[in-house]
């Protein structure tokens, strides 16, 4: 019987408390809060002007 529970029952429980721990957790947990939010942005626009007036240098209209 205790060879049963070790090779049946055991593993199927640690199973279903692992996939309940799993379920615990939030799957999506908020990364950065609206003020770094906003600064990446803002960075990631400014660097894409810095590419774009790049570019325009390089072709020779700036």
């Amino acid at each position: 019987m205790a060879r049963i529970y070790e090779l049946g029952v055991r593993p199927v429980v640690t199973f279903f408390l692992r996939l309940l721990a799993c379920l615990e957790r939030p799957l999506f947990t908020k990364a950065h809060n609206t003020d770094e939010v906003a600064a990446r942005r803002k960075r990631r626009t400014e660097r894409t002007e810095d590419d774009v007036l790049w570019c325009w240098k390089q072709r020779g209209f700036w």
